[in-house]
Parts: structure tokens; sequence; C-alpha cells
């Protein structure tokens, strides 16, 4: 980068660029260093702030940049040397430590005093810091700022919300908050139907699902189907899946990859190894999910020796294996006939690095005590 723009040729907006460009955490890092040692960032901020309170473009852009990356050290070393802090500053800064409630907390109650009100993106970035049942408490505090700011009606706000919620374990305060939402467009509904799935509230998701076909006006997305097709496997219905998938069909995503893996699981969730199968093997491509699905299918089904023969397949086509492949694959090993087989999969695992990882080892474990290993 230093190569790449001298000091005497360097342009608003080829810093711009330049950060709006950065590809890693290194770039970000090379080019704040860049910026630092020609003195853009310290001209770019004076001049802002000789003509405004809010913060210098350099500085909303670095700041965005190491939010981006998640890099919360920087960012707040950055935020630290601003002068003053504006509503879009507290939105990165937030961003920024978005695994860390109590960080986001403190910048949330910190913005507060500070005089600085919440808007959309600011609701919505320090929603995304709550992800617990033990967050509930602070979530509802920060929903009593939106509430008071009007912005609860807001769509984007409401979504943020609801998922909020349902991270926290509390599918009544989502509800609540999505009946209140005037203008429910196809995200809103997904996440309130996330919600229920996520809370093991299967019947009340396929119910919510029902609702939204014959009331809502929108058209049902692919997150839809995944949703309601995890319910339908969860409850074991049958019916109600096929269902599903005639919808499917009829929507013409049935070839997305992810739609046809969450198909599979359904019908192996529902006991129908022939539809899941049927389903692997219209699709035309296969990703690692894919496999992984199909060998659960014939395990959990007691159907060992096709396991094994789709096993043979992924071998023989050379298909990538991930450590949920070999547990699938260990737990068919039931007996001493498949002793052998064990041998070669613990081989196999250790070759590719799962040995140390530990439910890869217990399932080993237990593998070999069942075959005589």
């Amino acid at each position: 980068i230093a190569r790449a723009h001298e000091p005497t040729s360097i342009s608003s907006s080829d810093i711009t660029g330049a950060i709006g460009n950065a590809n890693s955490l290194r770039d970000a890092l090379l080019i704040h260093e860049h910026i630092i040692r020609h003195g853009i960032e310290s001209e770019g901020g004076e001049c802002s702030r000789r003509s405004s309170l809010s913060s210098s473009p350099f500085e909303i852009s670095i700041l965005q940049m190491y939010s981006d990356y998640g890099a919360s050290r920087e960012a707040l070393s950055c935020f630290h040397r601003m002068l003053s802090h504006d509503a879009i500053g507290w939105t990165y800064i937030i961003k920024a430590h978005v695994y860390s409630k109590e960080w986001a907390l403190r910048h949330f109650n910190q913005m507060h005093t500070e005089g600085v009100f919440l808007n959309k993106f600011l609701s919505i970035a320090i929603l995304s810091s709550f992800s617990n049942k033990e967050a509930l408490e602070d979530a509802k505090h920060i929903h009593t700022h939106i509430y008071a700011s009007g912005l609860e009606k807001d769509t984007f706000v409401a979504t943020a919300l609801l998922s909020m919620y349902s991270k926290c374990s509390s599918i009544t305060n989502a509800l609540s908050t999505f009946e209140k939402l005037v203008n429910r467009d196809v995200v809103a509904w997904n996440a309130m139907l996330s919600a229920y799935v996520e809370a093991g509230w299967h019947r009340n998701a396929l119910e919510h699902f029902e609702e939204m076909q014959r009331f809502a006006n929108v058209t049902p997305s692919k997150v839809t189907f995944l949703s309601i097709l995890e319910a339908c496997g969860c409850l074991a219905s049958l019916e109600e899946g096929k269902y599903i998938h005639g919808l499917v069909l009829a929507r013409k995503i049935h070839e997305d990859i992810s739609v046809a893996n969450a198909m599979i699981n359904m019908y192996s969730k529902c006991g129908s190894v022939y539809d899941a199968k049927l389903v692997f093997d219209q699709m035309l491509h296969h990703d690692t999910i894919s496999w992984n699905t199909m060998l659960a299918a014939y395990v959990q089904a007691g159907q060992q020796d096709d396991a094994l023969l789709l096993f043979e397949r992924m071998q023989s086509e050379r298909i990538s294996m991930d450590k949920v492949t070999f547990v699938t694959l260990l737990v068919a090993c039931t007996n001493q006939n498949t002793f052998p087989l064990a041998k070669e999969l613990h081989h196999n695992v250790v070759s590719c690095g799962f040995d140390l990882d530990a439910v890869v080892g217990t399932v080993l474990i237990i593998t070999y005590s069942k075959s005589g290993g």
C-alpha cells in the first residue's frame, strides 16, 4: 500500500478507495498505518472538526473498517481519538463489540449519557449483541429505549427485536413484538417462524406458516421453507412435509442445495428413507452436507449397509469429508464385522486432524467397545 500511494499524490478518493477495498484485518491495519504515517488522518480530522461537531469522514471510514472485521480493540482506539461522537460513530463502535454484550451495553449507556439519540441503525446494532437467555433483562431495557424513541414500529427494528427475543428464549415477547407490527414483510414473518422453530414450538410454527399463506400478502422465501421443513421433521409429520415439498416444487426452488438438504433431513426424521434418497438422487449437485444428511438418514433408519455403500461411493468420487461424516459413519459400526472399517475410519480421522476433537474421540471409544476393538 505504501508503495502504491506516494505522499505527494494521495487524494481523499485514493484513501476512501483503499479503505473500501480492504480484504482482511491485515489490510485494514496496513492502510491505517499508512494513513497515520503520512498525517492524512489528522489533516482530515482537523478540517472536519473546524466545520462540524460530527466525526471526520476518514475517522468514520477507519472505524467502520475495523468494525466490519470485528476488531474491537482497534475500533475502540480509533473511537477514543475522536474529539466528538455522533450516531454513526456510536453505531460502528457498538457493532465492533457485537459479540460482547457487556461492552455493547456499556457503550450504549455512555451514548445515552452523552445525549445521542437512537436511530434505526443504532437500534439494530445494539440488539444484535443480545443472544442468550441471561441477557433478557438487559434486552428489555434496550427495548424500552427503542419504544420511547418511536422506532418499535419500524419493520427493520421490529425484526431485529424479534430475532433478539428469539435468541433470548422469550417467545412471548417475540410474538408481542410481531403482533404490534403493522407492515409485516416476509423477513418479519420468517423471523417469527424461526423463533417458533428454535424454541421447539413446531406446531405453532406450522400454524404461523398457514396464517402466512392465507392472510399475508407475502411470498414465502427460501428461508421460510428451511424453517418450516425443520418444523415438519421435528414433528415427524410426513403428510405435512410432503405438502411443503409440493410448495417447494411449485416455487421452483427445489434445485437449491440448502433446500434440498433440508428436505432430505425432513424425510429422514419422518422415517421415510425412500423419499430422502429420491430427493438426494434428483439433486444436480451435492455438497458435504448433502452426503452427511443422507448418511445420517441411513444410520438413523438402521440401514448400516446402505450407509457404508454410500461411504464407498463418497470415496470413489473423492468427496470432501468433515468430522460429521466420520461421526455418522462410526455410529454405523455396531458389531465385530465392522471392526476393520472402524480402524480404517480411525486412520482417516487422524490423517484429517479430527482425532483431537472431543466428540470424535468419544464416538471412537464407543465404536471400539461395540465392534470388539
